[in-house]
């Protein structure tokens, strides 16, 4: 979303391209402008080991719990740890992660971010 503001010089509007961090107020909001903010975002687009630990270990739990896979599941494969892990390679897990920075958030869905 771009912010306009009037220029006290000609009156005409001015865009401001920076997103307030109380421009969006739940998940379905930051999903449905989630291309708008991600172009505001600051922090690397790389995901950490502790993130991708705690989304590991999150669809896993899912998986165990009854959830369906989101891919094709090979016949080989029986632990869902793996079965998550598999997700991630092939970018389906269905997370998004909320980043603190100094006075705002940074979201990131799992499947934009790169593996180091």
């Amino acid at each position: 979303m771009d912010i306009i503001t009037p220029n006290p010089i000609d009156e005409e509007p001015v865009e401001n391209n920076f997103i307030l961090p109380d421009t969006y107020h739940n998940h379905y909001d930051i999903l449905k402008n989630y291309e708008e903010l991600k172009k505001s975002n600051i922090t690397r687009q790389r995901i950490t080991k502790y993130e991708l630990t705690k989304c590991l270990g999150m669809r896993a739990e899912m998986l165990a719990a009854g959830a369906p896979a989101l891919i094709e599941v090979p016949k080989y494969v029986t632990s869902v740890e793996t079965i998550a892990r598999i997700e991630y390679e092939q970018k389906k897990l269905p997370f998004s992660i909320r980043r603190k920075v100094t006075g705002r958030y940074d979201f990131w869905k799992v499947s934009d971010l790169e593996t180091l």
